[in-house]
């Protein structure tokens, strides 16, 4: 296969109840750039998260239980600085709902959005 025609991630969709809640976690407190969005005929928003990837919130009325954990349902964001992280999460009023080390010497952080999707956040392998 031509190496032009290789897939690559783009970008992951996920359902939220509260658009506004969910842009204050993402846009806000984890500092995602806004992106442009097409006129669409429903709520959302589209996020930058680096890497020329992105993320999508669609505001739906409810959702059904979700099924999300460090060894579940989950997304990760890597960073150089995790105890800045962990510290200014704090400030806000987060909760830092596990805080560990990988057997490969990774430091792990999970915390939970507004409609309870595991946000990881981890250091670089060492």
């Amino acid at each position: 296969m031509e190496p032009q025609s290789r897939l690559c991630f783009h970008h992951y969709t996920i359902q939220v109840t509260n658009l506004q809640q969910s842009l204050y976690f993402y846009h806000i407190l984890l500092k995602f750039p806004l992106l442009t969005r097409p006129a669409f005929d429903f709520p959302g928003a589209w996020l930058d998260i680096g890497d020329n990837r992105q993320l999508h919130l669609i505001q739906v009325e409810s959702l059904e239980r979700i099924d999300s954990g460090s060894r579940a349902l989950h997304f990760a964001f890597q960073t150089n600085a995790i105890d800045l992280w962990k510290s200014e999460l704090v400030t806000f009023g987060l909760t830092i709902a596990k805080d560990t080390i990988r057997p490969d010497g990774v430091r792990q952080l999970f915390l939970f959005d507004p409609d309870g999707y595991c946000i990881e956040l981890c250091e670089a392998t060492p």
